[in-house]
Formats: structure tokens, C-alpha cells, sequence
């Protein structure tokens, strides 16, 4: 199919037909090539002329059950190896910086429920559903409300939200002197936690830190979502 790709995309809707269309001879196998294009404005073209020469290496035996081959794999047999290297180049994401991955690294070690451990991971790629992010993405008109709901000073991002909204950098200094002795790191490093948690010498008091700070922007979120759809 990747030898022929504009003729497979011409030729889509007659697949089904180019699957029973054919008859056994004596000679065996053979393709009713007229009668199968009769209909089709293509049917004298170039790419077509080519379809049927393509047909041509495929002859179905009589009495043969049909069998699946992965044409990756000199044995047909299909294998996650061949597949993931065939596919990654289409299905990767773009390159992510090492501090980010040492940031989610450090976030899959925190023992809280996972759908908060994957909330947590958006966090840290800026991928949360913030105002700005759906404006950009089209989801809402241009006309809509920007502005952060919790301040209505600033149009809402999720940098605001964490860390400029005047609202919620109260809600952080609080958290963060009750925590009292957490010494390692200043409240604005504490507002990114995972970026700088490796100043947190000791692996129990981090683990904790990183719950409380979950707990914070998990309710933050939430208490967001709350103003917008239940005023």
C-alpha cells in the first residue's frame, strides 16, 4: 500500500469489491478486471493500469483459510519491537527538556491515587485546560472571558493560577508557614515544587512536601472548576 498511496486513496471505495470480484478458472484465479471498473471515471488511468498489475500478485487458492502476516517480520509473525520502531518517528511527542523529566520522574514516586499523579504530570507540561489554552485552541470564542475567575485581574494561564494570582499566592504562603520548618526551598520554589524538589535532601520529608503539594493544586483546581460551573 505505501508504493501506491494516491492510488489507494482514488481506489477506497472499490476495495470491497475488489475483494469479491474474481473468479476460479481452470487456470485458477482471475480477476474480472473489466466488469470490476466498468462504473469507474479511472478506469483507463495510469494509477489504475497499476492497480491491476499489483492484483496481479495476489491469487487466492481454493480451499485455503485466509492467514494474517506481518510484513515487518521475515516470519509474518507481528512483534511490539517492530511495531513501536515503524510507528514511533509518527506517534512521538516533541523532546522534552531534562528538567521536566526529572520533574515527572521525581512526581511518579509520590504515593497518591493516580488520576491526581496524572493531574500532577499535565501540571508540569502546562497541558491543563486553563482559559488561555482553550482560546488557543479554538475551543472558545474569541469574545469569551479570559480573565482569571478567582482575581479578574489577569487573563487565566495556568503560571497565573500557581503562582501571580493575587487570590491564590495567599493560599500558598499559608500552606507554606504551615509547613513552618520547610527551610530548603523559598514559597516560590515551593509554588514549583518538582523543578526544584532535589532541595529537599531528605527522600521522607520531599515525598511529603510533593503530597502536600498535589493536595494544594489538585483543590486549587477543582475549587476553580467549581466557580465556573456552579458559580
Amino acid at each position: 500500500m505505501e508504493a501506491f498511496p494516491e492510488l489507494y486513496a482514488q481506489a477506497a471505495d472499490h476495495l470491497l469489491t475488489v475483494a469479491v470480484e474474481g473468479q476460479f478458472t481452470g487456470a485458477g484465479w482471475v480477476w474480472n478486471h473489466e466488469e470490476l471498473f466498468l462504473n469507474s471515471q479511472a478506469g483507463t488511468s495510469f494509477l489504475w493500469q497499476q492497480l491491476l498489475v499489483f492484483l496481479q500478485q495476489f491469487q487466492p487458492m481454493r480451499d485455503a483459510m485466509d492467514t494474517f502476516k506481518w510484513t515487518l517480520m521475515t516470519d509474518g509473525c507481528f512483534s511490539v519491537k517492530t511495531f513501536y520502531d515503524r510507528f514511533k518517528v509518527k506517534l512521538s511527542c516533541p523532546t522534552l527538556n531534562f528538567n521536566t523529566v526529572l520533574a515527572i520522574n521525581h512526581l511518579w514516586k509520590v504515593n497518591v491515587p493516580s488520576k491526581i499523579l496524572c493531574f500532577g504530570r499535565r501540571v508540569i507540561l502546562n497541558r491543563i485546560s486553563t482559559k488561555d489554552q482553550l482560546h488557543k485552541k479554538g475551543i472558545t470564542a474569541v469574545s469569551s472571558d479570559l480573565l482569571c475567575v478567582f482575581c479578574s485581574l489577569e487573563e487565566e494561564s495556568l503560571s497565573h493560577i500557581l503562582r501571580r494570582c493575587v487570590i491564590m499566592s495567599r493560599i500558598w504562603r499559608k500552606v507554606y508557614e504551615w509547613m513552618r520548618s520547610l527551610e530548603e526551598i523559598s514559597l516560590e520554589e515551593f509554588e514549583g515544587f518538582f523543578a526544584h524538589c532535589e532541595k529537599v535532601k531528605s527522600l521522607a520529608r520531599r515525598y511529603i512536601v510533593a503530597v502536600i503539594w498535589l493536595a494544594s493544586v489538585w483543590s486549587i483546581w477543582l475549587k476553580r472548576n467549581v466557580v465556573i460551573f456552579n458559580g
